[in-house]
């Protein structure tokens, strides 16, 4: 059976009075990178918070040096960068492992002036994330796709990366690079961000051994970790990999506690989630097994401040196909950790629920502009 999805109800929270409490970690989502539309600084190779290499790296003002399409992305400076091994970076930056990363920048060259060669050889622009462990060993790269000759000209063009810290990540250093093999030209940047997706490890239940080991969730009872087309999964592959979490009886729950975010600020939570009307049915009813999602705010001590919760997917919703329920909530001002949780309860016996595809992260706090060219992305 072809998968299909449905988004359901979007619920609102407002937060509540409290002490403000700022966390920074390698939890709180949003940009980890400072400056990052090179606009605070003074002259053309200062760029405050950027380390820059000498002879390729630039921060240059609008109209000059080949640059023709009119205002930046983000205000008046952006990031140059011509010929080989060019270089400009930001490091000890705060990650988490197994946690999934975006980067992404904005680029141009122009067709008019400081052209650079109608070719992939020419010069080319690329970010770069180095991944550290606690005691500085290197641990992986990650590049991105290039802008080089054969992206499009004369429009500003967006280039994504996603990328997974690997076990043990502690730190990362974040590159804007430019190689040539090709000379000549120049390649702009600007507006670049480099910061997690997803608060959540191993929220598609790929990880672990056996059906009941979940790694990085502590698992209550009747909770399992199930494999396609077992126990009344009937959809073929699932939304993720080939495992999915399958909820049962009164008082499941499955959690990851202690995830940091920041008070007063915007957060998502959503889930994928799926029943059968074919084997280990559910009823047809509000009633029925029905599994949620539920996020607890906690403050500086761990004391439980309030509780947002999702709608649920329950008998009412579509059977056969998997369904998307999103949490929206702005948290409260002191709060300083979340515990994330997906349940399930049930007034009317019998049948399972199966979740995939779980999310936590706290909603872009700068808008980030609609690129003009393509969207580049690499995985």
């Amino acid at each position: 059976m072809k998968q299909s999805r449905t988004t359901a109800l979007i619920l609102l929270l407002l937060p509540s009075i409290g002490c403000v409490c700022v966390l920074a970690s390698a939890g709180t989502t949003g940009n980890l990178l400072e400056n990052f539309g090179f606009e605070e600084g003074t002259g053309q190779t200062n760029a405050t918070a950027w380390t820059m290499s000498i002879g390729g790296s630039f921060r240059e003002d609008t109209n000059v040096f080949g640059y023709t399409d009119g205002p930046y992305p983000d205000g008046d400076y952006a990031l140059k960068q011509f010929g080989g091994n060019a270089d400009c970076f930001q490091t000890n930056l705060p990650v988490a492992e197994r946690i999934e990363y975006e980067l992404r920048g904005m680029f141009y060259h122009s067709s008019i002036e400081d052209i650079i060669a109608n070719s992939e050889f020419s010069t080319r622009m690329f970010m770069h994330v180095e991944w550290f462990a606690s005691d500085g060993r290197l641990l992986r790269h990650d590049y991105s796709s290039n802008h080089n000759g054969a992206a499009p000209s004369d429009v500003w063009t967006q280039i994504v990366l996603r990328a997974v810290a690997p076990r043990s990540a502690d730190h990362a250093t974040f590159h804007v690079e430019t190689d040539s093999s090709l000379g000549g030209g120049a390649v702009f940047g600007d507006r670049f961000f480099f910061g997690p997706l997803n608060l959540l490890r191993n929220p598609s239940m790929e990880y672990g051994t056996g059906q009941t080991n979940i790694l990085d969730w502590t698992r209550g009872p009747d909770t399992f970790r199930d494999t396609t087309n077992a126990f009344g999964y009937t959809d073929g592959p699932l939304p993720d990999g080939a495992y999915a979490l399958k909820q049962f009886g009164a008082g499941s729950d499955l959690y990851q506690t202690n995830i940091p975010v920041q008070g007063g600020v915007a957060y998502t939570a959503a889930g994928q989630f799926y029943h059968s009307d074919i084997e280990d049915i559910i009823a047809k009813s509000a009633l029925s097994t029905r599994m949620f999602l539920h996020v607890s705010w906690l403050d500086a001590e761990c004391t439980p401040i309030e509780d947002s919760y999702s709608p649920n997917h329950n008998g009412l919703s579509p059977a056969n196909v998997w369904s998307q329920i999103v949490l929206q909530a702005v948290s409260p001002s002191n709060a300083c950790l979340v515990t994330f949780h997906v349940e399930s309860d049930k007034d009317l016996g019998g049948g399972s629920v199966f979740g995939d595809d779980f999310y936590f992260a706290q909603q872009e706090a700068v808008p980030f502009i609609e690129p003009t060219g393509a969207l580049l992305v690499v995985r």
